[in-house]
C-alpha cells in the first residue's frame, strides 16, 4: 500500500512538472507555490488532483497570485453513427457531482501519465460503449487539446470522433445500456440520439464536441 501511494504522488509530481514546463515555454516564471491538498485514491491506484496556491509573474507583466488544480489531461470521443440517412450519436448519461443531476455528455475520460491520447480513447470506448476500435478508426477534428477552464485547472481535453455504419438492431441493443468501471464507482447509461436533438443538453462536451465535428458529418 505504502508503495502504491509513493507511486501516485511520483505521478502527481510528473503532472506537476509538465504545467511547470508550460509555464517557461510561455515566458512565465513559477515565483512561488504551496501544495493545500491532494485527493488519491489508493486502493483504486489513482491519481485524481492537487491542488496548489501559486504565484506566476509573465515577462514585461505584474505578479498573478492564483490557485490551480493539477489534474490529468482528457479525451473526448464524439461517435457519428449512420443510419437510414439519419445520423445518430451517442451519449453517456450519469449523476454528476456539480448539482446531482443526471448529466448527458460525449465518452470521456483521463489519460495516464505517458499514455497516448488515442488509447485512452479506444479505452474509454470499450469501457462506457462496449465497443472495440483500433487506432487507425479514431479521428482527430480539431489538432490541438482544448483547454477545460484554463483559469484555475491544467486539464486539457483531446477530442476524437468515429463515423459507423448501423442497423435498426444496433438502437436497440445500446439505447438505455448500463455500463461504467464499477471499480471506480461508474454508473452509467448509454443514450442514443439524432445528432440533430442533443443540442439543448447543458453541457460543454456537448457544445465543443458539436462544434469541432460539424464539418465531418
Amino acid at each position: 500500500m505504502i508503495s502504491n501511494k509513493k507511486q501516485l504522488i511520483d505521478t502527481e509530481t510528473k503532472h506537476f512538472n509538465l504545467w511547470k514546463k508550460k509555464l517557461k515555454k510561455n515566458n512565465c516564471k513559477l515565483l512561488n507555490y504551496k501544495k493545500v491538498g491532494q485527493i488519491l485514491r489508493i486502493k483504486e491506484n489513482q491519481f485524481i488532483t492537487a491542488l496548489y496556491d501559486t504565484t506566476i509573474k509573465r515577462t514585461n507583466s505584474d505578479e498573478i497570485t492564483r490557485y490551480i488544480t493539477i489534474v490529468k489531461p482528457s479525451v473526448i470521443i464524439v461517435p457519428l453513427l449512420y443510419l437510414d440517412h439519419q445520423v445518430y450519436t451517442m451519449l453517456v448519461s450519469q449523476t454528476r457531482v456539480y448539482d446531482g443531476s443526471e448529466i448527458h455528455e460525449f465518452p470521456a475520460g483521463s489519460i495516464d501519465f505517458g499514455q497516448k491520447p488515442v488509447d485512452a480513447a479506444i479505452n474509454e470506448l470499450r469501457e462506457e460503449l462496449h465497443l472495440n476500435f483500433k487506432r487507425k478508426d479514431l479521428k482527430r477534428p480539431y489538432n490541438k487539446p482544448i483547454m477545460i477552464e484554463p483559469s484555475c485547472t491544467s486539464n486539457v481535453s483531446y477530442f476524437f470522433y468515429f463515423k459507423m455504419n448501423i442497423k435498426k438492431q444496433f438502437l436497440k441493443k445500446f439505447h438505455l445500456k448500463k455500463t461504467g468501471d464499477k471499480l471506480h464507482g461508474e454508473k452509467i447509461k448509454i443514450k442514443i440520439k439524432k445528432i440533430n436533438q442533443i443540442h439543448n443538453f447543458n453541457s460543454a462536451s456537448i457544445h465543443v464536441g458539436l462544434n469541432l465535428v460539424k464539418k465531418y458529418i
